[in-house]
């Protein structure tokens, strides 16, 4: 359907280019017999004016003559005969060659021109003969041939038959060229508007389809722009005008940003930000693909973190594995060494160390054995009923307590800049296999991170087990000392 849009355009197009062609041949052809009539019609008055400047010659040679034969005073003469004879050749020739360009066959009006300019030429002869007369002071033979009429009316016989003739032919010619060029006019007229008729439809039909085509093109444009703002990028500013320059400079700027970004992130570059998403157009852009790139871009720098986060606690587990093993056979090193590493691994400042103590199944207690702060070991005794405080309720509950909120004065960090109360509390219960061995807790200034907490509380569960295996050790110890002693007394 569309190429049959595009096809009428061009058909339409084409056969105005032909009519406009056709027109311009017709208007030259006509333009050409147009100008050939009114030549032809300016030709007859140029005719006639020189028949009558012939006549004019004849008036004044017989003019001049009369006034010398009355004077005898040869400033009548003031034309020469020859000049006159000149003069007249001239006319008559021009007279002859415009006849011939009007109608070589009009044989009659070449005859009577010739006869007329013979006429002519023995007139002026004569009058010629006549004027020496009268210098010559023979004025009775002067009067005698001037009475005789014989050249004059041969002249004049002349004249009268190639007026006769020539007169109807030149406004037969003026007549009909004037007839030809009003023909010709009409003719012109007609066809032109017959041009115009023809070319109206093929005009309003070229115009429409192209108006046609020019509103999908702008629609096409329209719907590419809005395609791209749901599909790639969407900056909230709406079109008025569709321009060509600004529809593919947008999208141009909208592929070299995702292109951009897309390479930053194959680099690894996790922090590198989508340009000209902003707050304003960031609920626009929730469906596009900047935004799902966005969401890949976060979804691998969370893939990221984690798995750094899982190395940092993999390796944490594994260094406090060979810190445990080493300190195995003493429980006062290996919960320095713990809470000293533990407190480090999590960049907090102060940590300490709870341990069961049940040697006395009825009165069981938290002991503290080991306290770390800013790089410092701590001789600190402190005993902790079960219950008591928030060490003996994360011991009872079995649960982890984190505080971000701290009493004024509950526990102060010290430093070499003074005491300060920390910003964050974590108390973790150890426990292996259900038993509870210890608490861990850790204060600093900063809020502590859930993979933090779970790093603490693995921890727990290997210092936990570790403690039960080193107090199994030290219990058979004492049972293979006191045997020992046992047998010496025996």
């Amino acid at each position: 359907m569309q190429k049959f849009k595009v096809n009428r355009i061009e058909v339409s197009l084409t056969f105005l280019f032909l009519l406009i062609v056709l027109a311009f041949c017709q208007n030259s052809i006509h333009q050409r017999t147009i100008k050939k009539a009114l030549n032809d019609a300016d030709k007859a008055p140029k005719v006639l004016t020189r028949l009558q400047n012939c006549l004019y010659l004849t008036m004044a040679m017989n003019v001049e003559l009369r006034g010398y034969a009355l004077t005898h005073d040869e400033k009548y003469l003031y034309l020469s005969y020859d000049l006159v004879k000149t003069w007249a050749d001239t006319i008559i020739f021009r007279i002859d060659s415009l006849l011939h360009q009007q109608d070589e066959s009009f044989t009659e009006g070449f005859t009577t021109l010739a006869e007329y300019k013979e006429a002519f030429f023995q007139t002026a002869d004569h009058s010629a003969d006549l004027s020496k007369l009268i210098a010559e002071g023979k004025d009775s033979l002067f009067l005698e041939q001037f009475k005789d009429e014989t050249m004059n009316k041969k002249l004049s016989t002349t004249w009268k038959n190639l007026t006769d003739v020539v007169r109807p032919f030149e406004n037969h010619v003026i007549i009909n060229n004037r007839e030809k060029y009003e023909r010709l006019n009409k003719v012109n007229i007609t066809i032109n508007v017959l041009l115009i008729v023809l070319s109206l439809p093929a005009f309003v039909i070229a115009i429409v389809d192209l108006r046609k085509e020019i509103a999908r093109r702008v629609k096409l444009l329209r719907d590419f722009h809005s395609y791209n703002q749901e599909l790639i990028f969407n900056d909230g500013h709406e079109i008025n005008a569709v321009k060509d320059e600004y529809i593919f400079a947008y999208y141009k700027k909208s592929i070299n940003s995702l292109s951009n970004f897309i390479n930053a992130i194959s680099k690894g570059d996790y922090s590198t930000q989508y340009e000209g998403i902003d707050n304003e157009n960031l609920a626009l852009n929730k469906n596009t693909l900047a935004s799902k790139i966005i969401d890949l871009r976060d979804k691998l720098r969370t893939s990221k973190d984690n798995d750094a986060k899982l190395h940092w606690l993999n390796e944490g587990l594994t260094k406090l594995a060979s810190i445990l093993r080493t300190d195995q056979n003493d429980l006062n090193q290996l919960s320095y060494d713990t809470v000293c590493f533990l407190t480090k691994s999590i960049r907090y400042q102060q940590g300490s160390l709870f341990i069961l103590n049940d040697d006395d199944p009825e009165l069981k207690y938290l002991e503290m054995t080991a306290c770390y702060a800013f790089n410092r070991k701590k001789y600190i005794h402190k005993q902790i009923n079960p219950g008591q405080g928030l060490v003996g309720q994360a011991y009872l509950e079995g649960r982890s307590i984190i505080l971000t909120t701290l009493p004024e004065g509950y526990t102060e960090i010290t430093s070499g800049l003074g005491d300060a109360t920390p910003g964050c509390l974590c108390i973790v219960p150890m426990i292996y296999n259900d038993t509870i061995v210890g608490v861990l807790e850790v204060a600093g200034f900063t809020p502590l991170a859930p993979h933090q907490l779970e790093f603490l509380e693995k921890c727990g569960e290997q210092v936990a087990s570790a403690v039960l295996a080193s107090k199994m050790i030290q219990k058979m110890k004492t049972i293979a000392d006191q045997s020992s002693a046992a047998t010496r007394n025996l």
